[in-house]
Formats: structure tokens, sequence, C-alpha cells
């Protein structure tokens, strides 16, 4: 880059992308009628204030046209310097978070920090604050807890390091999914479970483990796992609510309270059965390894996640049984069957 006064001598234009004639000169040797221009352009800055807002970020975002073009997250990296940024910055460091999105290459273009943003901004303010955009929510969050307090900020990495255990425990490295074939019709598979993480599904169900013991939501971690697949097969409308539009304030209600009152009313009505927590996950496995057959439909069940214990009495929602009653059916025949 050049230095020194434009006047002197020392001055030189250098990287010319345009007018490259000019390159190496100074303003004395430039010709004469571009050395007037320039003695009368007029330069014009804007000072804003600190309590501008949204307004940096908006000024930022517009002016953002160069050759590699800043995501939103790099954006408030660059705005919101604080405790709180350098907060997410170790959060998405986490190695349960790492395990659960399971996503190579996450931190490239600060993709691992936009979702820690979600969570803490969600767990702090709820979905009931975002009235008016997810991306105004998200940086009057970051503006407001720029520079948080000591405990605030060891209250948001305790809870998250509690989240994040519990969404592993429960989903594992599939956690924050959908299925491939959700969703379409006459198909007895879902199919297998997306490659990437949806941002939607991670707020709403990561946040929601912040309300129960890590004891509890290990205790029915076969239960939510089961509550969650049923969701996403029965529900097409919640499904629809996280693939887009997923900040408008409507269908954020819809996600969020639609999920947590599956889970409070598993974590209400789920209790453990017998020493073997009969009608686990584990008893499924062995079942379908046995034998993948429909009970309703007599056809072979594909995937294992395709497959429910058929009882009256939905065994994630607190159905008290013993394995010796326990029979395998398609997750959609049992849903017709009501």
């Amino acid at each position: 880059m050049p230095t020194g006064r434009p006047y002197t001598a020392s001055y030189k234009l250098q990287r010319l992308d345009l007018l490259d004639t000019y390159r190496g000169k100074t303003f004395s040797t430039l010709p004469k009628d571009v050395q007037n221009k320039l003695e009368d352009s007029i330069l014009r800055s804007f000072e804003l204030s600190d309590s501008s807002g949204d307004i940096h970020f908006i000024v930022f975002e517009r002016l953002n046209t160069g050759g590699v073009k800043l995501n939103d997250m790099e954006i408030r990296n660059c705005l919101y310097r604080g405790t709180l940024n350098s907060l997410i910055k170790e959060l998405a460091r986490d190695t349960n978070f790492i395990t659960a999105v399971n996503q190579r290459k996450f931190e490239r273009r600060m993709q691992d920090r936009a979702l820690v943003l979600r969570f803490l901004a969600f767990y702090e303010r709820t979905h009931l604050k975002c009235t008016l955009g997810l991306k105004r929510f998200l940086n009057e969050f970051l503006s407001t807890y720029q520079n948080c307090p000591n405990d605030k900020a060891r209250e948001y990495q305790k809870v998250f390091e509690k989240c994040m255990k519990a969404s592993l425990t429960v989903f594992g490295d599939t956690a924050f999914r959908l299925k491939s074939d959700i969703a379409k019709p006459g198909k007895f598979s879902s199919g297998e479970w997306s490659t990437r993480p949806n941002a939607a599904i991670f707020q709403v169900v990561s946040t929601s483990f912040h309300r129960y013991d890590l004891g509890q939501i290990t205790q029915k971690a076969d239960c939510i796992y089961e509550g969650y697949v049923d969701l996403i097969n029965s529900d097409t409308m919640w499904v629809d609510r996280v693939r887009r539009a997923t900040g408008e304030s409507t269908r954020l209600k819809y996600t969020f309270d639609t999920w947590l009152e599956r889970l409070d009313e598993i974590m209400r009505t789920s209790q453990p059965q017998d020493a073997r927590r009969a009608f686990s996950r584990q008893l499924k496995k062995e079942m379908f390894e046995a034998n993948p057959t429909c009970k309703l439909c007599r056809n072979k069940i594909s995937l294992i996640d395709d497959a429910v214990i058929d009882h009256d009495s939905r065994y994630w929602l607190g159905g008290r049984t013993i394995p010796d009653n326990a029979n395998l059916a398609h997750r959609i025949c049992n849903l017709k069957k009501g």
C-alpha cells in the first residue's frame, strides 16, 4: 500500500485495476486535469454513534461487495467484538457439539459459530422475542450482551455444554436433522438421515434440553429419540416450518411450541418400566435384526428408524408392557392404525 503524504514524491500510485498508465506516478507527475479533479473532489464521511444498533450491520452488509463476500456471521464477528463473541468462538470447539453436528470443515466461514449464536440467543431471549426477523433478533442479542459480565458468560457456557451433551446422548452424531424422504407420499421409509444439520431444528431441539436435568434426559433418551422421529414422520406442518421461511415469527412459534409440548409430555409420562427398560431402542434393534417384518402390512421394514414397537399405548409416552407383548411395525402403518 502507498504511504506518505499525498502531495509528496514518496506517495506513488500502486495496485491499480484501472488506469494502469498512472501506476508509479506521484501527484506532481499526474496530468494537470487529473490533479485538478483530485483537488476539487469531496470525500464525505459519516459517524455512527454506538447507539445506532442494527444500523452498523446494515451499512457493513451493503458495503460488503468484495471478491469474497462475507456471510452474516463473519460480519457480526467484525462488528460485535467483545466477551460474548470470544465465548461463541470458544463454545464452537466443544467436543460434544462438534460430534453432534458431525460436519467436516464446519468451522469454515464460521458456520459452527452461527449455530452457537442461535443457541445462546434463543436460550436467553426465547422465540417469543423474535418478532422482527431472525437477523435482527440475533444482532440485537449480540449488541445487548456484547460485553456480558463473567457470571453471565459462565451461565452460557454451562448451559451450552449441558445441552450439547444431552443432544449427543439422545441423537448421537445424527442430531438436528431431517430424513431424506420425509413427506414423500406412498413411501414406507422416510429414508436416511440428512448429511447436514438443520439450523432451525438445532435452535429448537438443543435449547429445549436446558429445562431438564441431564440425568432425566439420559433416562428418557430412547423415548425422546422416538418422539422426535415420530414428529418428523407425522407432522408435515412442522417439517415445512423448519425447511423454509424459518425466521418468520408464526412459523417459529409453531416449531418451538410443538416440540416443547411433545418433549414435556415425554418427560412427564414416561417412566422406567423394569431393569431392562423394556421397549427401548435396544429391544427394537434386537427385534429388527431378528425379523424386520411389519406386523400390520407384512412387508419388510427397510430401516430401523422406520419401525416402531406396536402397542395400544405408544411406549415412548409411557405405555407399560413387557417384551413378550411387543410387535414390530412400520411407523407409517402404526400411524394409520391410530
